[in-house]
């Protein structure tokens, strides 16, 4: 495989059905996209690792406990004990994996992933992000996900990463997976994986077209402080949220 180069662009991934998905790059000054490659599987939540510059992304259909590891060119596949399908993903700078879902039954709980292979004792398999212990053990026994706290349901299309304050960051969506509209829509919600407390702000977050998504946004990114989302029913708009 060939490892991502790193450059002042973003990738989004963009499902083609149930056996592809196309890779794209995204200049942020202009707005430019080009394709990069098409991967021979359906992903979600895509994370980029900073640890071995490669991405990893939950795969859709059948089997749905893999992860699938994929560069510029190559993939593989890491079947993981206890991990079920997930449409949002985020990465810790020490290389943990967020990943989550926000359909119905499954949206009370989220997975952490080692995916750091300087840790090959838990490398490509669940741990406890509730540990004292650092780093984080492996999970030997269901269940292998971890419960949000207070009986949370989370209501985000995808989360990311800020290292400056260790939480997860998301925008809750109009609708409930799976139907209903959420009367916490448009909030900006905060998740610590280490207490398993989602945090919903107060007021909504408004500009840039996002209250006119009418089912969920697509990507959420992190840069410089500043949150990046990619809207849905505006296609390739990106919009900031300082």
């Amino acid at each position: 495989m060939t490892p991502f180069e790193c450059t002042n662009v973003a990738y989004q991934t963009v499902s083609n059905g149930s056996n592809s998905t196309t890779l794209y790059a995204y200049d942020i000054n202009t707005g430019t996209r080009t394709t990069v490659r098409t991967l021979p599987y359906a992903v979600n939540a895509v994370v980029y690792s900073p640890i071995d510059n490669y991405m990893y992304a939950s795969r859709s259909g059948t089997p749905n406990n893999q992860i699938i590891k994929f560069g510029l060119t190559g993939d593989s596949v890491i079947t993981v004990t206890g991990l079920e399908y997930c449409n949002n993903g985020a990465v810790t700078n020490d290389g943990y994996m967020f990943i989550a879902n926000n359909q119905p039954i499954v949206r009370t709980r989220y997975y952490v992933l080692d995916i750091n292979p300087n840790r090959p004792d838990t490398y490509g398999k669940l741990v406890d992000p509730t540990s004292e212990t650092f780093p984080y053990p492996a999970k030997t026994a269901a269940p292998y996900y971890t419960s949000l706290a207070n009986g949370a349901s989370l209501n985000t299309s995808d989360m990311a990463y800020n290292p400056e304050d260790g939480l997860f960051y998301g925008i809750n969506g109009p609708i409930w997976g799976g139907g209903g509209a959420d009367p916490n829509r448009f909030k900006l919600a905060t998740l610590d994986i280490k207490t398993g407390v989602l945090t919903l702000s107060s007021g909504l977050v408004t500009g840039g077209g996002i209250q006119g998504e009418g089912s969920a946004y697509g990507s959420v990114f992190l840069m410089e402080r500043v949150v990046y989302m990619c809207l849905l029913t505006y296609k390739a708009d990106i919009i900031k949220l300082i």
